[in-house]
């Protein structure tokens, strides 16, 4: 996303992108996710989802702590703040763009790329997403493209200067790196001025050098966003068309699942469902990836300045995740835990310490990574719409303890607690010992053990 202008087109609610993925039944498939009739503002979806067609963010029945990824910005820099602990993280607007390892050809800054790797690292990041993109001025097909991080950065490149880079990073960084994005956003012309034929070319291209220098790293799709007005009937169509026709060279597909300024984790649901579908009328059966998400805005030009309260904010970065587990959604990467763009702050601007809501994310690590997952029950999974109805998904934490994440939807609701809870467990990292045979919870997830 970057001082990412991506909503520079209007914003859109849910509602407007069901027509819009409708539109896209025209190219003969794209019809999958507009039979769920769903309105902004979380409005109910008239029918339940089908289930995700494999269990999203697991191995082997636990929950790979790659799912819960973030972005640290500046990441090059010491005293740029980030997190003590993140199960993946994402290289975009981190200080290691293309334009910046490689600004003359042949000049690689590898000093940048090993100080991000290594403090990724350090975070104990299970995972680490380069993204490739934002193209010199030397390796750009047009130098003079205007681009949001300068003339011909979002040029279509040189396919062979394009396939060179990533083929150095993969051979410098083989089994530390383990993912690469093809591009970002490519769907906004202040990131890709190319077509979407060509970069599905490229896509293909970097399959191959990746199964050939590292074939243990994945490839993931280039993101599109929902915000955008026509990311997906014009632009992403095609592009899925084309990746469709080479028979997928990706391990993974990629969305931008921002709801606009005024929603929020309940929307966001909502999005995953249809999208989900979306990629499933493609052809596209595999992996979903969310590589950005937040709530809410504050840039200078949006058209509604949003900023979320913190305690909104915990309860909505900790619904990411869990409602990413049950729909479906196999990584999830917050954007950002120290950018000030959008509605949600990580940590604060002026002390650098973590905020609630970044504690909400430390705390979900602590509750889910390496957990075994059991699913979900109630709203989540059949929704209704019903204010105060409540969610329940079952794990056995890495410790062995069985236990519930039990959370409520725009409202508050009070549940009668399993036979055997022990203790019940808060975002903020706090827990407090059961007095009593019933719980009122709210949005804010809650972690009910059992034993």
């Amino acid at each position: 996303m970057s001082g990412c202008f991506r909503c520079i087109s209007a914003a859109l609610g849910l509602t407007a992108l069901t027509v819009l993925l409708t539109a896209c039944s025209s190219s003969g498939a794209g019809e999958g996710g507009a039979s769920d009739e769903t309105g902004t503002g979380g409005a109910s979806v008239q029918s339940p989802p089908p289930a995700p067609p494999n269990p999203a963010g697991l191995v082997d029945g636990r929950v790979n702590a790659a799912l819960l990824g973030t972005h640290v910005g500046r990441i090059v820099d010491p005293a740029s703040p980030a997190p003590s602990r993140a199960g993946g993280i994402r290289l975009w607007d981190a200080g290691v763009a293309w334009r910046e390892l490689e600004p003359a050809q042949g000049q690689v800054d590898w000093a940048l790329m090993d100080a991000a790797v290594s403090r990724a690292q350090a975070a104990g990041a299970h995972e680490i997403l380069w993204v490739h993109g934002s193209t010199p001025a030397w390796a750009a097909k047009d130098p003079e493209a205007p681009g949001l991080y300068g003339p011909g950065t979002s040029s279509a490149p040189d396919e062979a200067a394009y396939l060179e880079i990533l083929r150095q990073i993969a051979e410098r960084y083989k089994g530390r790196i383990t993912a690469y994005q093809a591009w970002n956003e490519a769907n906004i012309k202040i990131f890709y001025r190319g077509t979407p034929d060509y970069l599905a070319e490229l896509t293909a291209g970097a399959k191959r050098v990746l199964d050939e220098v590292d074939p243990d790293a994945l490839l993931v799709g280039a993101s599109t966003t929902v915000r955008a007005k026509g990311p997906v009937k014009d632009w992403y169509d095609r592009y899925t068309t084309s990746l469709a026709e080479a028979e997928w060279p990706v391990d993974a597909m990629a969305v931008h699942l921002y709801p606009p300024a005024d929603q929020g984790a309940e929307d966001r649901a909502d999005y995953v469902r249809v999208m989900r579908d979306w990629l499933e009328a493609r052809g596209w059966t595999g992996p979903m990836w969310d590589t950005e998400v937040n709530y809410g805005d504050r840039r200078d030009f949006a058209k509604q300045v949003v900023v979320v309260p913190q305690e909104q904010a915990a309860a909505w970065v900790a619904r990411t995740y869990l409602d990413s587990l049950a729909l479906g959604v196999d990584r999830v990467y917050w954007y950002s835990w120290n950018d000030h763009l959008l509605g949600i702050d990580q940590v604060d601007p002026v002390t650098g310490a973590t905020t609630t809501a970044g504690q909400a994310y430390l705390t979900l690590q602590d509750w889910l990574a390496d957990a075994t997952w059991d699913g979900c029950s109630g709203e989540l999974v059949a929704p209704t719409g019903t204010r105060g109805a409540v969610t329940t998904c079952r794990i056995t934490t890495a410790a062995g303890v069985p236990a519930q994440v039990v959370f409520a939807h725009r409202g508050s609701a009070t549940v009668e607690l399993a036979d055997g809870a022990t203790e019940v467990c808060r975002l903020d990292g706090s827990c407090t010992g059961v007095s009593s045979p019933s719980l009122e919870v709210g949005e804010a997830p809650v972690l009910v053990k059992l034993g």
